[in-house]
């Protein structure tokens, strides 16, 4: 049966760009316009000076730069938290777009057309520098740099874009700017092939960087602790994805290293409840300031979030009491106002929660999106370690709940067998990560989640292999490169402007 879906927006993928094979390919074949490192680095800079200051996103600056990828409310939305009380207690019908909303139906694909658009320039500014001969010290700081953005936006599409149950369907990869562009394969790879080019660029980038050390006036994310902790993230999804212990084990390197190595000087998780409050949103490269839990905690900001975002939402009550235990000091601090915090869990009202309100208390509108939090690094390290060392694994989650909750270490939950610990380390996750970009969607994705909305009588199924769960692929690629195959379900999706 055909899904009908009315849109009145055109796809942001065709306002920003007119297509893979387009903005894969930025010079003409055998034609070079930056000769030597020195324009070769200036080229980038421009595009690291747009990243930088447009982490406010204040009107727009010349791009490519990421717009929306990271702070779109959709993944917010679509996390199981919210009763979307607001919604269920209009006195109107639900709109065409609430149901897409209740539903998780999204259509408009912003992230698409922003991460190739970096793919593409990546590609350049990679390709033009690994043809010079000059200044080997300058083509390892400056690749080294583009490798790892390149890598970076590659595994968000990866994780947006595939299934994570068909290896085969990964998504298009072209690195080459030399190749005619009658000669592109854009076909989508394999999920393996994806996996491989991404591990390849950091770990590139991380034999230029133990010959090359960054320059703090050049370079943003060509340092230790992004390499550790995107390579952590990625062999995690991938051991994820496919169950390989093998993947487990470099996952649980990798997130050691981010923790432990002294070149990425993570530092300790706070504990306090005022560093506690806001020890995800404190850092800031528009800034400089440098965050608790050691740099970099933040890389974007989010846009403008209404306060009212939770209360009209609705954070599911029971989940609160029930996923949050009483000794667990982020229960209160990052969901009561200062005038609740006392206040007996039975006098408290759905209405009282407001994460917005209080865990990013006190900030300015612009509020950061945590990209690479060193709290992941310590729940990725557990979760590999419940696959390759359990008893280890025992010991770090000590040590992590050491930083969460009040009370003696005897008190604290012990697991006695993987499943219990890994259902453990999911837990930790959402009640760590919540209204912090895609975590808990993502990690919704990774663990086929199954979750059925109710609003206004009406039931909004998510199963554990949901279509839903792969963003659409915009219809302008599909329609102007047929050889990349849209995603399973979105086929049956009729949109009408």
């Amino acid at each position: 049966m055909k899904r009908y879906i009315l849109i009145a927006i055109v796809l942001l993928g065709t306002a920003l760009m007119p297509g893979c094979k387009k903005y894969l390919q930025y010079t003409p074949a055998d034609t070079r316009f930056l000769i030597d490192m020195p324009s070769i680095k200036q080229t980038l800079a421009s595009y690291l000076y747009n990243f930088q200051r447009n982490a406010k996103f204040v009107g727009d600056a010349p791009g490519p730069w990421l717009r929306d990828c990271y702070y779109s409310s959709t993944y917010f939305e679509y996390a199981d938290v919210w009763s979307f009380s607001n919604l269920d207690a209009k006195s109107t019908a639900l709109t065409e777009n609430e149901k897409r909303l209740a539903g998780r139906i999204k259509l408009n694909n912003p992230e698409w057309a922003s991460h190739y658009a970096i793919v593409g320039f990546m590609n350049l500014i990679i390709a033009e520098g690994l043809k010079t001969k000059d200044n080997e010290e300058m083509k390892n700081y400056v690749v080294g740099e583009a490798l790892i953005h390149r890598a970076f936006s590659l595994f968000k599409l990866l994780q947006y874009y595939s299934p994570v149950d068909d290896p085969a369907l990964g998504i298009p990869i072209n690195t080459s700017i030399d190749t005619n562009y009658k000669d592109l394969d854009l076909s989508r790879k394999s999920q393996k092939e994806v996996f491989d080019r991404i591990i390849k660029d950091l770990t590139d980038a991380e034999s230029r960087i133990n010959k090359t050390l960054p320059r703090a006036s050049y370079n943003i994310l060509y340092n230790y602790d992004v390499i550790y902790r995107l390579l952590a993230q990625t062999y995690h999804w991938y051991a994820s994805t496919t169950g390989s212990n093998e993947y487990w084990a470099q996952a649980a390197k990798y997130a050691d290293l981010a923790i432990n190595d002294q070149k990425a000087a993570a530092g300790a998780l706070p504990q306090d409840l005022a560093t506690l409050k806001r020890l995800c949103f404190t850092a800031s490269f528009v800034t400089g300031t440098i965050s608790t839990e050691g740099y970099p905690e933040s890389i974007f900001n989010m846009n403008e979030m209404s306060t009212e975002f939770s209360i009209n939402y609705g954070y599911k009550f029971d989940l609160w009491n029930s996923l949050y235990k009483d000794n667990d000091l982020r229960k209160r601090a990052w969901f009561l106002a200062s005038n609740k915090q006392t206040t007996p869990i039975a006098d408290l009202t759905p209405t009282d929660l407001n994460p917005v309100a209080n865990k990013l208390a006190s900030l300015s509108i612009y509020r950061k999106f945590p990209a690479f939090r060193l709290s992941e690094q310590y729940l990725i390290w557990i979760e590999a370690l419940a696959h390759t060392d359990f008893d280890k694994a025992k010991t770090v989650l000590k040590t992590w709940q050491s930083r969460r909750y009040s009370g003696n270490a005897s008190d604290y939950y012990t697991p006695g067998s993987v499943h219990d610990l890994v259902n453990e380390v999911l837990k930790e996750r959402k009640r760590e990560f919540i209204l912090e970009g895609d975590m808990i969607w993502l990690d919704m994705k990774r663990t086929h989640t199954s979750e059925t909305r109710v609003v206004q009588g009406k039931q909004f199924e998510l199963v554990g292999n949901d279509w839903k769960y792969q963003f659409m692929i915009p219809a302008s690629e599909t329609e102007k490169n047929p050889g990349i195959k849209q995603n399973p379900g979105w086929s049956d999706v009729i949109v009408i402007p």
